[in-house]
């Protein structure tokens, strides 16, 4: 083999192995970006969703950049106006020349100027650095909050996750034992031991609890795609109704202790809009100030036969006459957005103060309603209801009291659920209203 062949066949192998190795690890890390999922667990807190949220929902990158392009704008508002740099011809003869035998007269009558011109911001510089600063923290500030809000929203969403994935537990127990109660009931049917219209019951019965666990399944994906749809990835259930339960009452115990809105972004946010809109209004006061414009020059004559300087300089300051504009509709802006923004943050504690005595009394009063279902009125109505069936299969009672008694279980889990869900959505309003949750 020759030299130029071992060297194709080097190359070759080399581009083989690099081919080889390559492909796997893009197909590995576009699975591993499919892979991501947010499964609920016990352990989500809000600290916890609003990381989901920063990292993963698309929505956020409209406020990111608002954040990147404030700090430009930082950036940007310290620096000071770049000067002006003017070249000039002038004095270019048309027609005869005076004097008319003047010899090469486009090099002997032109003059040729250079200046340099400046405008200084006179009192501006500084607010606009301030105005600026205070967009950059304002920005910064919204961000946050509309993490905290998709992060409370994805909260809500697991809640209902949660009591739908009770309520499916309850059905499920339900609708199996009453299969099983079905198949008896065939059974004592065909030895003519009970009526026909026994059976019919039990399976209409069964049929009943069979479209509610249909609809709960339903509403269970429906759940999981609006819960993807703010998160930005896939999100899974609850693995059991232990950890659905869990989670429920780890967010309960978790709502605010005080009375008034704390460390709430979106009023930290307005706060930072309201600092912004007087930074604004220092500046706008600042554009009364004329601003000069000072230029500096250099002439170099040639038409020294008619007796001008050729070599000069020239110093001139002019100023704008501020007779029409001076600022007055953005100082009517600054000024605006200033009391408005005043006027809705006081709105916003004030609504807060309003609502919280009134959450914290439904929470209260659901969680003792809840606590008295889960402790005993379910599992109250859950023993007549195994003692009825029981009685059933050895025909004491008839077929009707175990319908009733399974509706009266199917009655006290929704309530429960319903109970529960209550609290918890109590819960997760007063961490709307009053800001930081309880730590645990």
């Amino acid at each position: 083999m020759t030299l130029k062949a071992h060297l194709w066949l080097a190359l070759s192998l080399a581009f083989a192995a690099f081919t080889a190795q390559a492909e796997p690890a893009g197909r590995n890390s576009e699975r591993g970006g499919e892979g991501v999922v947010l499964s609920a667990a016990p352990e989500l807190d809000l600290g916890a969703l609003e990381r989901w949220v920063q990292e993963h929902a698309p929505e956020i990158e409209a406020r990111t950049l608002d954040v990147s392009l404030a700090s430009a704008e930082v950036d940007k508002s310290g620096r000071l106006p770049n000067p002006e740099l003017e070249l000039e011809w002038g004095t270019i003869p048309l027609g005869t020349s005076n004097p008319p035998d003047l010899e090469e007269p486009y090099a002997n009558i032109p003059y040729y100027a250079v200046s340099i011109s400046y405008t200084p911001p006179i009192g501006k510089r500084k607010a606009r650095m301030k105005h600026a600063e205070a967009r950059r923290i304002a920005s910064s500030r919204t961000l946050k909050a509309e993490v905290r809000e998709r992060a409370l929203d994805v909260a809500e969403l697991l809640g209902e996750l949660a009591t739908t994935e009770l309520r499916l537990t309850g059905l499920g127990e339900l609708w199996s034992a009453g299969k099983e109660l079905v198949e008896v009931a065939r059974v004592q049917v065909k030895a003519q031991s009970l009526p026909g219209i026994e059976l019919d019951r039990l399976e209409l019965d069964l049929a009943r609890l069979e479209q509610q666990l249909l609809a709960a399944r339903a509403a269970k994906s429906a759940l999981l795609s609006e819960c993807a749809a703010i998160v930005g990835v896939r999100c899974e259930a609850f693995r059991d109704e232990n950890a659905a339960r869990a989670f429920l009452s780890r967010w309960i115990s978790s709502s605010p202790l005080g009375s008034e809105p704390d460390e709430r972004p979106d009023l930290a946010a307005l706060g930072a809009e309201l600092n912004a809109a007087h930074a604004e209004s220092e500046w706008a006061r600042a554009l009364k100030i004329p601003d000069p414009t000072i230029r500096f020059g250099y002439v170099h004559d040639r038409f020294l036969v008619s007796g001008n300087q050729q070599n000069s300089f020239n110093l001139s300051v002019s100023f704008p006459l501020m007779i029409s504009d001076s600022g007055q509709a953005e100082r009517k802006a600054a000024l605006a957005r200033a009391s408005h923004l005043r006027a809705e943050l006081g709105k916003r504690r004030a609504r807060a103060e309003a609502r919280a005595p009134r959450l914290r009394e439904t929470l209260i009063r659901e969680k003792a309603r809840q606590e008295k279902l889960h402790k005993e009125i379910l599992p109250k109505a859950r023993a007549v209801l195994s003692e009825l069936s029981s009685a059933a299969d050895r025909r004491l009672v008839p077929m009707t009291d175990v319908i009733l008694a399974r509706r009266a279980v199917s009655e006290s889990l929704f309530d429960e659920v319903e109970s529960l869900g209550v609290a918890y959505g109590a819960a997760l309003e007063l961490i709307r209203e009053l800001g930081k949750p309880k730590s645990l």
